[in-house]
């Protein structure tokens, strides 16, 4: 499940309205509504606000996706430029 489905799917199980959600996290229903359906990412702030106030445990997210999300300074690739 992406992250977009998982908010919408918390959101409806706890039955909280799009206004009510993005009241709390102060954000617009608009914006809330392109997060659910995966249209925009947010921002790491509102992700998080999103993750406390739908109580969902960021790391169960973050292991559920296949995708790396940070790479490490140590597996970083260096791109060098020629002069």
């Amino acid at each position: 499940m992406d992250i977009g489905e998982q908010i919408k799917y918390e959101r409806k199980r706890r039955n909280i309205t799009l206004k009510v959600l993005a009241e709390l996290v102060k954000c617009s229903p608009n914006y809330l509504s392109l997060i659910e359906k995966n249209k925009v990412n947010p921002s790491a702030k509102v992700l998080r606000r999103l993750f406390e106030i739908l109580e969902i445990q960021h790391e169960e997210y973050l292991n559920d996706n296949d995708e790396q999300i940070f790479v490490k300074k140590e597996k970083r690739t260096r791109i060098v430029y020629p002069n």
